[in-house]
């Protein structure tokens, strides 16, 4: 197969051996893709700091068969948020933000809103948005383009529009109940307030750096995690050990 290029976010990197990476990165042209870059661990190696952790890069690659690991030729740095990384809130951050696309993506499954989403994550560490902000923001809009964030507006067994401001209880299978239909579970649901309900509202209205001063989103954002935390868990099927330091991290402080 000739040469292949293509704008790249790399997630994440591992030992192959005393010379070499095995690379996970995310393209904008075919989705999430896995490869071996040749003499990456060298001390002067092809690649400079082009294959860390959450560096933009332009990426040139190829690949000998179709579903094995594609071999990396070269990379261009665009951007790098190496330093960015020196803080261990914001290094937690996009370990879990790397977990979570890597554990929500197939391979060659291209899908250029999870890329600019993970750009906007990017600048939204750059631009100093609150690392609990940017962990909610991507969780919704990563389950909402993977269609499993539920609708707002009507309860998912019955139907039925919710009342403006009313209160709606989280069915522990997904999707959001009203009060008569909740009623009917074995096990009492949690409940999500009109303040959450309306900060997720302006999360999927409303770019991650409109957040910048955290106000809107920090005061329901415990809540809003136990839903999303819910909600992965159900498509995953096991807790990120990132998300579990990460959420140690910031509950401490």
């Amino acid at each position: 197969m000739p040469l292949q290029q293509s704008q790249a976010i790399i997630l994440k990197s591992f030992k192959l051996s005393e010379s070499d990476k095995i690379v996970v990165f995310f393209t904008r042209k075919l989705g999430k893709l896995r490869g071996v870059a040749r003499g990456a661990r060298l001390l002067k190696n092809p690649f400079g700091g082009g294959l860390e952790p959450f560096t933009y890069v332009n990426l040139i690659f190829f690949e000998k068969r179709p579903q094995e690991l594609v071999h990396i030729d070269s990379c261009d740095i665009i951007r790098s948020y190496y330093n960015f990384q020196r803080d261990i809130a914001t290094a937690s951050l996009l370990a879990y933000l790397a977990d979570l696309v890597d554990g929500f993506s197939q391979e060659r499954d291209s899908n250029e809103n999870i890329f600019r989403l993970l750009l906007a994550g990017l600048k939204g560490v750059e631009s100093g948005v609150e690392p609990l902000i940017i962990a909610r923001y991507f969780e919704i809009w990563l389950l909402k383009l993977n269609g499993l964030f539920p609708s707002l507006r009507s309860c998912s067994k019955c139907g039925r529009r919710f009342p403006r401001n009313a209160r709606v209880i989280v069915h522990p299978g997904g999707g959001f109940l009203c009060p008569t239909c909740s009623r009917r579970l074995p096990q009492k649901g949690e409940s999500l307030y009109p303040r959450a309900i309306r900060a997720i509202s302006s999360i999927l209205r409303r770019s991650l750096l409109d957040f910048k001063n955290g106000k809107e989103l920090m005061e329901p954002e415990r809540e809003i995690e136990l839903l999303t935390t819910r909600l992965i868990l159900s498509h995953l099927g096991k807790e990120i050990p990132s998300l579990v330091f990460f959420r140690q991290l910031f509950r401490q402080q």
